[in-house]
């Protein structure tokens, strides 16, 4: 609900255990259907790969926050339209088990060459593979990426069988470009057959295999749940190389396929190919038209075909080497309906003998054909519902001379329930009426078995399934459904003695012209049920155009329960022909009619405690659609995204009760759906529970402190509880590391860890972060003199407080101390203990440590404190700059009385409540406290919480943070505040004060040529938004001096002769650039070592 403009949530079914298997939809428009291109990412098809969905539900936060901010991702979900399914198997995810509830593995369940893998029936036989399936049907993807877990490895199609595919070149260039934009080290790719192993029934190669979309796996961590920094770690991995594959989308050619003379778009298949190959078909989208299909640069050939318009071919189309190449085409009306894509296909066992080209049997017979293999079927959708005319209905074109026998089955359904339409030998015709079989849209064709199994061609050589057309018809109207819809007795769905039920006939026109003056007659010759208005009246009807119309009304003497089906005569005429149609309808389930949702409580109050759960229920005999569901108040929160729920089923609804003023309140749930009788269904809610507090928060969006090098600052910003319960609020601090920018050496953030970062690697963007780590070089103690210590030499002197420690002395108990003198010889030496009696180290091997020229890092593996708890570990840094930092792995934060600057402090006893202890940095670069952490505000309350911030010698540049206050609010648990520190140069006012000069100016620095460090003055007339900065003699940035609104005044500011990293710049030649409102000038100044 935070995003509404840029991110909508569909569900697509539900698991076994009835979870939502939702997808979500981002982009700029994203209640519409636009010509973009639509990129897919789905995963967690095995539910112990836990980081797979983790990295799909980061990507889906990261693109909704980042836009508005980000220009590149502002960019891309302006110009795409992005899906992500992050939860293909939540069963299996809340079991932790590979497969789902069902003992499945969905990732063998899918249908294109489905051979029965990971115990799956019969394809699709999962409800999680059907929704994914829905999903997928219902989009065209110019890519597809699963994300998997378990390896490093990008794995293309084909999976089922060796050898590539005919986009393999496509998909290679594109999985290299995904490699070289990820921080991967080295990240293979190739067909999953070759690189990794032979499976069948897998999503990738379905994505390809049906729609032709450039799909592969990525094995995205060999580790399928790592900790949850190496989830940031991993994401930050992939984060460039996604939006790489969502902007790669856009490429190659692009286009709309429109109907000539209604302009409206049209579902065609689009066949490309050069002077070498033919690559896999893609289709358009059918609804507005659009198509994308990503090739390399070249010259191509088109070819657009389309069910019931004429074949268009378009030749010498140029795709250039960046961006794509826009192609619009309009199809003239033609006869002709071929089967239009395949669904699923089996050859068992494989067949590597033959090349496997499912898509030679769309369109017209051409001799191209697919063999099915021995005992394989093929599984095909003709796009559209073929109804039974006079004469024959069905060819099947057989593909070479030699003819071989088939079984064909049609189906209204894609998983059945299949009907035998006749066995055929070569090519040959089937009526629909010799099997008394109304109608159809799915085609499954079987081989008869004779023949060998391991040969090319083996099996029926399918070439083409065509719905004959007959030319005499030239307009058709057809009843296909008779619905009865129980909106004028009592709403109670069941057609009782004494009761009316209006009466909805389907009409399609099934002929080739139009039908006007359509009449329908609906008679009954039962004794017991009277017809009143028995005809209907239409206008007209376009070919393929389907109606739905009302007008008729029966009344039953008799509750019609009583017969098992209710006969009706539907009579369909225009101008002198006439055509009478038997439709049985079924009264078998206790008389049940069309009606609309049935919604009923589990428990009549929802408490704010537990949310309450709803079954909301199609009592009717269409598929129904949930639109949207609606409350009047905010004290009620129902789900948000779209659904359907098939006739006779129910689906869970959870609804979350949290007042924020009352302890009873009354509302309404408002569900806007298609049932023709009550579109908004309205449910009276009552929620009880306890009053909530409610969290308001005053401050800017987000905490910029600008701060010099010995600088320090308090912000703050005030908490207020508007609610009626009481409020607590715990303020914390976490660095941000999304919104880290590069290069940095180094970073110290919130929670005390330094982090450095590695050098550029070959092909890499942005460097990878990394903890400080100690070397394990273990530090081993005799036995025989357990209270002998072990000295240790520093690398060089550490001083605190003019104490400068030259050696380190680690006792067996595993204490570390410090030990050195004064200079002034008068005064002992002196020790400073690390380590404070009140821990405790379980071996005393398992101390190491890492001694380099400007650090020396120690390292505790087993520490406990005085009460036994633990084991925990410890790492002490020391730097040559004198700055000391512990790492610990807090589970609180500071308390208000601590300061991390406090000279000579040692890590003490923990906390009472086991907090895990105290987090200690010595003479640090930067500190961070929060005053009033933790507060409790009675309703109407206000109080105010700050920041301290404190830098010393830290680097110039920006280090961002995000604020984090964590409430009982129940609306917003969690707040979030961007914060950012944003460390210069000192700045210094010069001049009389109050006197403003009279223009702007930039004069020239003192010294110069100068070592190490120089100043440069500046003028300005007025107050004006300032930025000073140093480049090189390449025109890059080394160093922001000035970042921020000054008044009128003279300045100075001094250069020390570094980068915005502390790094000494080399000799030579530097310019200093000042920006002041319009005023622009530039100076010249010279470094010598």
């Amino acid at each position: 609900r935070q995003f509404p403009q840029i991110i909508q949530k569909q569900i697509y079914g539900w698991s076994v255990e009835k979870r939502a298997l939702f997808a979500v939809k981002i982009s700029d428009n994203v209640t519409l259907d636009e010509p973009e291109a639509e990129v897919a990412f789905d995963g967690c098809y095995h539910g112990d790969e836990i980081i797979s969905a983790e990295i799909l539900m980061r990507l889906i936060r990261d693109l909704c926050h980042s836009y508005g901010n980000d220009d590149e991702v502002t960019r891309l979900v302006n110009s795409r339209e992005i899906w992500i399914f992050p939860f293909a198997n939540p069963d299996g995810r809340q079991m932790l088990d590979r497969r789902n509830k069902n003992d499945v593995d969905i990732n063998r369940d899918w249908g294109y060459m489905w051979d029965g893998w990971g115990d799956s029936a019969t394809p699709f036989s999962q409800p999680e593979t059907r929704a994914l399936l829905s999903w997928f049907l219902g989009h065209q993807f110019v890519v597809a990426q699963s994300v998997h877990a378990g390896m490093e490895v990008i794995s293309l199609p084909w999976s089922y069988r060796p050898g590539q595919s005919p986009d393999q070149q496509v998909m290679i260039a594109l999985a290299d470009g995904y490699a070289k934009s990820s921080r991967y080290p080295s990240l293979t790719y190739g067909s999953g057959f070759d690189q990794l192993y032979p499976v069948n029934g897998t999503a990738k190669d379905s994505y390809y295999g049906i729609r032709g979309s450039l799909s592969w796996t990525l094995e995205i961590s060999d580790n399928k749940s790592p900790s949850l920094e190496k989830v940031r770690d991993i994401y930050r991995s992939n984060r460039p190389a996604m939006l790489y594959l969502i902007k790669s989308a856009g490429t190659g050619l692009h286009g709309t396929i429109r109907d000539a003379k209604t302009g409206k778009g049209i579902p065609a298949m689009l066949w490309l190919r050069n002077e070498k190959q033919e690559f896999w078909p893609v289709y358009s989208d059918p609804l507005i038209g659009d198509f994308h299909k990503m090739v390399q640069p070249g010259n191509y050939t088109l070819r657009i075909t389309a069910n019931g318009y004429r074949d268009k071919i378009m030749k010498n189309i140029t795709v250039p080497d960046t961006g794509s190449t826009a192609v619009n085409v309009s199809l003239e009306p033609a006869d002709g309906k071929f089967a239009w894509q395949v669904l699923s296909c089996r050859v068992p066992g494989n067949n590597f003998s033959d090349d496997g080209i499912t898509y030679h049997v769309l369109g017209v017979p051409d001799r191209r054909f697919y063999s099915l293999g021995r005992k394989g079927w093929i599984v095909l959708d003709m796009g559209e519902t073929i109804f039974d005319l006079p004469g024959d209905d069905l060819k099947i074109s057989e593909g070479d001379l030699t003819p071989e026998g088939y079984a064909v089955y049609v189906a209204a359904k894609m998983t059945g329930e299949w009907q035998k339409l006749g066995n055929g030998r070569g090519s040959a015709t089937f009526d629909l009426a010799a099997n008394k079989i109304k109608s159809f849209r799915f085609v499954r064709i079987e081989d008869d078995g004779d023949g060998f199994a391991s040969v090319a061609n083996a099996g029926f050589d399918l070439d083409a399934v065509e719905a004959c057309n007959n030319p005499e018809m030239a307009a058709f109207p057809v009843p296909v459904g008779v619905s009865f819809v129980d909106t004028l007795s009592n709403f109670n769905g069941v057609w009782e003695s004494g009761e009316w039920v209006n009466v909805d006939v389907h009409l399609k026109n099934n002929g080739g012209n139009e039908a006007r003056n359509i009449r329908i007659r609906v008679i009954c010759d039962d004794e017991q049920i009277q017809v009143v208005h028995p005809e209907i009246a239409v206008d007209a009807l376009l070919p393929g155009e389907e109606k739905r119309v009302s007008g008729v009304r029966l009344f039953a003497e008799d509750r019609p329960v009583n017969r098992r089906k209710l006969p009706l005569l539907i009579r369909v005429s225009i101008e002198n022909q006439q055509w009478d149609h038997i439709i049985s309808v079924d009264l078998r389930d206790g008389g049940r009619l069309q009606t609309a949702a049935s919604v009923t409580f589990d428990d009549p109050f929802v408490d704010i405690r537990n949310e309450s759960k709803l079954q909301l229920r199609n009592g009717g005999s269409d598929t129904l659609n949930i639109f949207q569901l609606q409350t009047r108040t905010a004290a009620f929160q129902v789900p948000s995204s779209q659904f359907k729920i098939p006739p006779g089923e129910s689906v869970p609804l959870m609804v979350a009760f949290t007042p924020a003023s009352t302890t009873e309140h009354r509302d309404t749930l408002i569900i806007l759906n298609s049932d023709p009788r009550q579109p908004r269904k309205l449910v009276p809610l009552l929620g009880t529970g306890n009053p909530a507090p409610s969290l308001a928060l005053r401050s800017t969006d987000s905490l910029n402190i600008y701060l010099t090098g010995t600088d320090s600052l308090e912000v703050g910003w005030q908490i207020s509880n508007s609610g009626k319960g009481e409020l607590s609020v715990v303020a914390t601090l976490a660095i941000d590391r999304d919104a880290l920018e590069f290069p940095v050496s180094e970073f110290l953030d919130a929670s005390g860890y330094l982090w450095h970062f590695q050098q550029l690697a070959d092909g890499e963007t942005e460097p990878r972060s990394r903890l400080l780590e100690v070397l394990p070089q273990p530090l081993q103690f005799s036995e025989a003199a357990p209270e002998t210590p072990i000295d240790l030499q520093l690398p060089f002197p550490f001083s605190i407080d003019q104490v400068h420690f030259h050696q380190l002395n680690i006792f067996p108990g595993g204490q570390f101390e410090l030990a050195g003198h004064h200079n002034n010889p008068d005064n002992p030496p002196r020790q400073f203990q690390l380590l404070s009696g009140d821990w405790s180290i379980a071996a005393p091997f398992d101390v190491y440590f890492r001694s380099l020229p400007e650090h020396l890092l120690l390292e505790w593996q087993a520490l406990f404190d005085g009460n036994g708890n633990g084991p925990f570990q410890l790492k002490a840094l020391l730097n040559a700059n004198g700055e000391m930092i512990f790492y610990y792995p807090m589970l609180g934060e500071l308390t208000d009385e601590m300061s991390i600057r406090t000279p000579g402090a040692t890590l003490g006893k923990p906390e009472a409540d086991l907090r895990a202890g105290t987090q200690i940095a010595l003479q640090p670069r930067a500190g961070f406290r929060i005053k009033q952490r933790s507060a409790g505000l009675h309703p109407g309350e206000s109080k105010q919480q700050q920041l301290v911030v404190v830098t010393k010698n830290l680097p110039s540049g920006n280090y961002p943070f995000i604020l984090e206050l964590h409430s009982n609010d129940p609306l917003q648990s969690l707040t979030l505040l961007p914060l950012r520190l944003h460390v210069g140069s000192e700045l210094s006012r010069t001049g009389e004060p109050g006197v403003a000069p009279e223009k702007f100016a930039l004069l020239q620095n003192y010294p110069n040529p100068f070592n190490p460090s120089t100043t440069i003055t500046f003028h300005l007339a007025k107050s004006a938004k300032s930025l000073l900065t140093v480049y090189n003699m390449l025109g890059q940035a080394v160093q922001v001096l000035v970042d921020e609104t000054l008044a009128p005044g003279e300045y100075r500011v001094t250069w020390e002769g570094v980068n915005d990293y502390g790094e000494t710049m080399p000799s030579g030649i530097y310019f200093y650039e000042l920006r002041a409102n319009e005023f622009v000038q530039i100076r010249k100044m010279i470094l010598l070592h």
